[in-house]
């Protein structure tokens, strides 16, 4: 994880010690708690037994997995990882990283270059489509040319942000080449940070990943920096 956001998850953990901790290699996480996909029904006996208590359960169908968030009290989401690992060594069990979007700051979007009126009366329309955005929420105006679609994913509800906008507006631009053009479509945003504590997390990501695959959306961007999860990677 680049140096930067190494120093924002220390910043963020310190600030919000009751929502955040670090994990043993200094990524950001969600405090008590640890995620994981498709626990066996014996795995999840053993955890019980072991002093681990079922936070929530939810399925993402659309995927084939089911999320299960489980805590066990007072202990590091390290201890927590370690002592699952033995009792479901065929699971997917990791801790609840939190992502940053990426890039320091959202630079602005390009204006979209004209298509003279005699090209653009020789080119065929193009066909309807449908993107994915996975980010911070969007502005009203982040598209002209698109229905989108919003959904939030983290507490606070759909916060339009800069980053979501910027990378919304990008995503809309659909066309090819010189021969640019408008065509119908629709942008499907999903809000995974929301307002204050507690957005951004690999749990909201699978969620969000899984409405997309809901929606039929075959192409979605996430513009995300974190560290490799491997919860979020079976869901990819």
């Amino acid at each position: 994880m680049p140096t930067a956001e190494r120093n924002k998850a220390r910043d963020l953990a310190a600030r919000f010690p009751t929502n955040y901790e670090l994990d043993r290699n200094g990524a950001l996480a969600v405090r008590g708690e640890v995620l994981a996909t498709n626990l066996s029904e014996k795995a999840l006996a053993a955890a019980d037994r072991a002093g681990f208590s079922i936070v929530r359960r939810t399925p993402v169908d659309e995927l084939g997995l089911s999320l299960v968030v489980l805590t066990h009290a007072d202990w590091p989401v390290a201890k927590m990882i370690e002592r699952l690992r033995k009792l479901a060594p065929e699971a997917a069990i990791e801790p609840d990283h939190v992502f940053f979007a990426s890039g320091a700051k959202s630079r602005p979007v390009p204006a979209r270059r004209a298509v003279p009126r005699a090209q653009a009366s020789r080119v065929a329309p193009a066909p309807a489509w449908r993107l994915g955005v996975i980010d911070t929420g969007t502005a009203a105006s982040a598209s002209a040319q698109a229905k989108v679609v919003r959904r939030a994913f983290a507490p606070g509800g759909f916060v339009p942000g800069d980053h979501g906008t910027a990378v919304a507006a990008i995503a809309a631009q659909h066309g090819d080449g010189e021969a640019r053009h408008r065509s119908e479509g629709t942008l499907y945003v999903a809000d995974i940070f929301g307002g204050g504590p507690g957005g951004g997390s690999a749990e909201q990501m699978v969620r969000a990943l899984g409405w997309m695959a809901q929606q039929k959306v075959p192409v979605t961007n996430v513009s995300m920096v974190g560290p490799y999860n491997a919860v979020v990677a079976s869901a990819v």
